[in-house]
């Protein structure tokens, strides 16, 4: 069987170094009872025979142990980044948990976690991995402040119908479905297969908003994904709907007044660095602008006029957050598409967005507006 590279370099190197016997019990939760090709060397169960070696496992066949075992060392090295070790820590510590130690290797940290305390490795891997998903497409639901009611019940069945759909496809898919009570949100993390990072769909419904995020591959997934959760959550696969919720008039309303940080208690500045317009007069070309700071450009007649003729594509804001070197980045496309950090930056980003305008869950836009009535 041909072998299928599971990870990085570092994290190999990390697993070589890694305890023998913690590794040896690794290998028996994924029911390794023979052998598994290890970077050209032949390792059983047995731990003396483990080395400090490349491992390399078939992850993505359909089955056997080979697969279980790749799955479970792709989960592991998602948590051994530095993000990922911080999440796991945090979570463990939140539950009174604590797996770090100060000669702790990360991937000791990650195994000891996925083998003793399972629902924090995967509570710490499902923010992971919604992490590293950026681009979400909104859908909204029918009514403000849904409750979910039942969503613990509803967990199995929402992964049993997921499940079912790859099946048909022959698509072997991991399914993990959260529930945070604090926040009203549901999150599903749908694998496909582990390693390829832009096959992971990423859901989640966030009750005090009625909104609905997706992120997907297609637009057929795509509606599958808000029927299903409309259907298994409201009963009624039409709960969620598409309408305009990001607008890029704030930019001619305001110009770089709709950048102001004002009310936004965590935000030291922000800046745009991106914005695309398009018209919809023929022979007309569409602008892309780019730079480090764009706010003085959007009170120029130029981009005022364009503004006023033209329709906002694409924005690119970098929001900083005070005593924080990094900025959270945020890209909207309207009508309906945002590209962020959810776990990070989310709690920055769509207040933002919603307090200046650029976000509008009461349907007020007036995208409906055209171009040539602004104009005038």
């Amino acid at each position: 069987m041909p072998d299928t590279d599971v990870g990085t370099s570092a994290f190999f190197d990390s697993l070589g170094a890694a305890n023998p016997s913690l590794v040896q019990r690794l290998l028996q939760a994924c029911g390794v009872t023979g052998q598994v090709v290890l970077g050209g060397v032949v390792a059983t169960k047995d731990a003396h025979q483990l080395q400090t070696v490349r491992i390399t496992v078939g992850a993505t066949s359909a089955g056997g142990e080979q697969a279980r075992l790749g799955r479970a060392l792709a989960s592991i090295e998602d948590l051994t980044t530095e993000h990922g070790l911080a999440v796991l820590l945090s979570i463990g510590r939140q539950r009174d948990v604590f797996l770090d130690s100060p000669c702790a290797n990360p991937c000791e940290v990650a195994i000891q976690a996925f083998l003793d305390h399972r629902a924090i490795f995967e509570a710490a891997h499902v923010r992971c991995r919604l992490s590293a998903v950026r681009r979400h497409f909104f859908f909204v639901g029918r009514v403000r402040d849904q409750r979910i009611d039942d969503a613990e019940g509803k967990r199995l069945q929402l992964a049993a119908a997921i499940k079912a759909r790859f099946a048909d496809r022959k698509e072997h898919v991991a399914c993990n479905v959260r529930l945070n009570e604090r926040k009203g949100e549901l999150s599903v993390v749908v694998a496909r297969p582990y390693r390829d990072s832009d096959r992971v769909d990423a859901i989640t419904v966030a009750g005090p908003q009625g909104l609905l995020s997706i992120h997907t591959q297609t637009s057929a997934d795509r509606e599958f994904y808000r029927a299903l959760m409309g259907r298994m959550l409201f009963a009624d696969a039409t709960w969620f709907h598409e309408r305009a919720l990001f607008t890029g008039e704030p930019f001619f309303e305001r110009g770089a007044d709709a950048l102001s940080i004002d009310g936004i208690p965590d935000a030291r500045s922000a800046t745009l660095h991106e914005l695309d317009i398009v018209f919809e007069e023929p022979g007309y070309p569409c602008v892309k602008m780019h730079g480090i700071d764009l706010a003085d450009k959007l009170s120029t007649p130029f981009l005022q006029s364009a503004l006023a003729r033209g329709e906002v594509r694409r924005a690119k804001l970098a929001l900083h957050r005070r005593n924080h070197l990094h900025p959270a980045l945020a890209e909207f496309a309207p009508p309906n598409e945002l590209a962020y950090d959810r776990s990070l930056d989310g709690d920055l980003v769509l207040p933002f967005l919603l307090a200046h305008g650029f976000m509008r869950l009461d349907g007020t836009s007036s995208n409906d507006e055209s171009p040539a009535t602004r104009a005038a």
